[in-house]
């Protein structure tokens, strides 16, 4: 009976931290790896900034289906393509404005 009594209270008490870093929903994703892109840009490193710009676009699919504000997840997404495309082109200043246009999007979509 007394693990019974101490499994429940170990529940109760350790449930609301074990979410803590639980995975967070597409668009709390996208706004992420969009701030990471710019991150990495204005730090100089295009493949870093690819690599998160098509993260972001994984996680813009799923924040379309959460988010209210589908026309800001939109151009948050034409933003983070014409990053990766310029990004694979090696056009660091080009990626860069757009990955910072898609944060911007990123973060109405997210409200």
């Amino acid at each position: 009976m007394k693990q019974i009594i101490l499994g429940f209270i170990l529940v109760v008490f350790v449930s609301p931290f074990a979410h803590a870093d639980a995975p967070k929903g597409h668009c709390d994703e996208m706004i992420k790896h969009a701030q990471e892109a710019v991150d990495q840009g204005k730090a100089g490193d295009v493949k870093a900034l690819t690599h998160h710009a098509e993260a972001m676009l994984e996680h813009a699919k799923g924040c379309e289906k959460e988010s209210a504000a589908k026309d800001h997840v939109s151009e948050a997404i034409k933003h983070e393509e014409e990053a990766v495309d310029h990004g694979k082109a090696g056009h660091l200043d080009i990626a860069l404005k757009h990955a910072e246009g898609a944060l911007e999007h990123a973060k109405g979509a997210g409200k």
